[in-house]
């Protein structure tokens, strides 16, 4: 289920809800997309939940941002493709919320210069809620180049900083301050090609079995909507553990790591539970 509430974005709770009482209770977890747009979800705590946004891929809610007031900081047409620029403006950026945190934030669509259809998407990406006693204490991505090679061009670094006052005042943190920042996975994912071609684009739907694995690193019908998945650890306020965290991709040896993916991107990974909801209907702020 789905519901819209643009006044909760700063906390994504109701006021007075700090704490997940016991395991299975309703929680809250905000999609923000360019911190201009959010989607508020209530998956049940510690259920592998995956968020699947129908059509995301092509919705302009998930566009970069085009704003025209330079003076304040925020996108215009001449920074938005700037090759060179490595604030937001040539990304659509999202980070997750949830009950007073916040994650740092990802790219899930980069674009050409010059151009406003994206060059490569990052589609399926996992968040990790840490709770202590009830309190939820961190966001944090489960990183790593888990579905293609970590030494191709496919793995790249994936980590922006969150906005303070300002779209445009997020920026790509470097890969030599990503090192120092200790993170699992080096905050990197893979992308995915989004523009194969028609020649591969026939070949990907035509293809059976496991040689389809091959068109994983394209975006094909549809499969680049975003899918953010989202999983707990820690303990209730009654001190029972979660459990969902050992489900994540991380986990998984890299042997099965392609049919996970395959199945990701298809939307049949049965042990998630599904909430589908519409890009359009995410909330500008």
């Amino acid at each position: 289920m789905l519901i819209l509430l643009p006044a909760t974005v700063l906390s994504c709770a109701p006021d007075g809800v700090t704490t997940i009482s016991k395991v299975g209770d309703k929680t809250y977890v905000c999609l923000v997309i360019n911190s201009k747009r959010v989607s508020l979800f209530m998956p049940k705590a510690d259920q592998y939940t995956r968020i699947n946004l129908q059509d995301s891929f092509n919705s302009t809610s998930f566009d970069t941002e085009t704003l025209t007031s330079p003076t304040t900081g925020e996108c215009t047409f001449a920074t938005r493709f700037n090759s060179a620029e490595p604030k937001a403006c040539k990304y659509t950026v999202i980070h997750v919320e949830s009950m007073g945190k916040r994650s740092l934030a990802k790219a899930y669509k980069v674009y050409h210069r010059d151009e406003n259809t994206p060059k490569w998407a990052f589609p399926i990406l996992t968040i990790v809620i840490s709770v202590k006693q009830g309190k939820v204490q961190a966001l944090t991505w489960d990183d790593g180049c888990h579905f293609c090679q970590d030494s191709g061009d496919s793995c790249q670094s994936n980590i922006f900083t969150l906005p303070t006052n300002r779209f445009n005042e997020t920026i790509k943190v470097s890969d030599s301050a990503i090192s120092t920042l200790m993170l699992d996975g080096l905050g990197k994912n893979c992308r995915v090609d989004a523009n194969p071609g028609v020649d591969i684009l026939t070949k990907a739907r035509d293809c059976t079995g496991v040689e389809c694995q091959q068109y994983n690193k394209y975006c094909v019908d549809g499969n680049c909507d975003l899918k953010l998945y989202v999983v707990w650890t820690g303990t209730d306020a009654e001190g029972n553990y979660f459990k969902s965290a050992s489900l994540r991709f991380s986990r998984f040896a890299k042997y099965s790591i392609n049919d996970l993916y395959s199945s990701a991107k298809q939307n049949t990974l049965n042990v998630a539970t599904e909430v589908q909801t519409t890009a359009e209907t995410a909330t500008r702020l």
